[in-house]
């Protein structure tokens, strides 16, 4: 019996799409026989998920539909007997033929390369590579719908368990599907060639290559997000950081407003925000990633790359929260603004930091 989570059905009917072939409905389980003893769950042989059958549905199934699950059991088996033998130097490799393929697309639609940024990583953990992969995977899928027309596709999600380097290369190759479909819609048919095995290298540089992957596709695509978005994401982070406090201290009140700041002010207090966060975690075992800057660029940063650093954030923040058996509280009411600029952003992590700073106080 075979059955795909809905992660994984999305990823086969995409890789199906691409190679010409109509897309099957593919049944989330097979009902056993009237009077069989049944089955409450099966797992997906692609990623190990285990799949809840709680509603039953039926499967027709052809003959070319069996057989073309039949091959892809044993493809994904035969890809789970080498998870084992995935390390961080074969996400480098990955991530390089990743960007590798970006260049092709660059080239052939006539854009410059986006300002440098002039950063270092450090500290960086499969959990972090894994939710930036997962930020990347989206971008890409945005720009395939772009392109090519293709639909919308959310980034298949982290396991229950620990976040491991085969997790990550899972949606790596989910992204090169959305690239490829990118290449095709361009009539880009050269393969790239295939990179070095750098036994070097670390988590921290897969994720620097992967940030850079998401900053080119940003630019070639004219992409852009609202600082609404970046908004939601730092109060979602006070939320979490909420439930690890006493009540009576939970939100601090706003900080003054102060109008004139920018994408780097922000920039600056998340940094902050990591540092100050930095003790705690430590004491319950949780990695907290650091962005070194090394210089300053004469262009700033933009609020895409700010609301990848609050992402960053966020999950550091929610994995500590977690580990230390925060509560569930729900989302302070601080007044909204009805137009949200960079100074509310700034107004906002500062909550943030008053909470970090009672927290490492604790």
């Amino acid at each position: 019996m075979i059955a795909l989570c809905p992660g994984e059905q999305q990823r086969v009917a995409a890789v199906m799409e691409a190679a010409g072939y109509k897309t099957p409905v593919l049944s989330p389980g097979i009902r056993a026989p009237a009077g069989g003893s049944g089955h409450k769950s099966l797992t997906c042989p692609m990623c190990g998920n285990i799949i809840l059958l709680s509603k039953y549905r039926f499967a027709v199934m052809t003959k070319s539909l069996f057989s073309f699950l039949l091959c892809l059991a044993v493809t994904c088996f035969s890809a789970n007997a080498r998870t084992a033998e995935i390390d961080t130097a074969q996400l480098f490799t990955s991530v390089a033929e990743l960007r590798a393929e970006i260049e092709q697309i660059r080239v052939v639609m006539g854009e410059p390369l986006p300002p440098s940024r002039e950063v270092r990583i450090h500290d960086a953990v499969p959990r972090h590579v894994f939710y930036q992969a997962q930020t990347l995977f989206r971008k890409s899928n945005q720009f395939a719908q772009q392109m090519a027309g293709v639909s919308r596709q959310p980034p298949r999600l982290a396991p229950e368990g620990d976040i491991g380097s085969a997790d990550v290369l899972g949606v790596l190759d989910d992204t090169r599907v959305q690239i490829g479909l990118v290449k095709t819609a361009l009539g880009i048919d050269a393969p790239v060639a295939e990179a070095k095995l750098d036994r070097r290298a670390r988590p921290s540089d897969v994720l620097y290559d992967i940030i850079e992957a998401g900053r080119v596709i940003n630019f070639i695509s004219g992409r852009t997000v609202d600082w609404t978005t970046v908004y939601d994401r730092v109060l979602l982070a006070i939320t979490y950081v909420g439930g690890a406090l006493p009540e009576a201290d939970r939100f601090p009140p706003l900080s003054p407003f102060e109008p004139g700041k920018f994408p780097q002010d922000i920039i600056g207090r998340l940094q902050q925000c990591m540092e100050l966060s930095r003790e705690p975690a430590a004491e319950h075992g949780v990695a907290v990633l650091r962005v070194e800057s090394i210089r300053r660029t004469e262009v700033g940063p933009t609020v895409i790359e700010v609301l990848d650093m609050a992402t960053i954030v966020l999950s550091d923040l929610a994995e500590l929260t977690y580990e230390m058996g925060a509560e569930d509280v729900p989302t302070p009411d601080y007044p909204r603004p009805n137009r949200v600029f960079p100074s509310h952003v700034f107004q906002l992590v500062g909550v943030l930091v008053a909470q970090l700073e009672m927290l490492a106080g604790n």
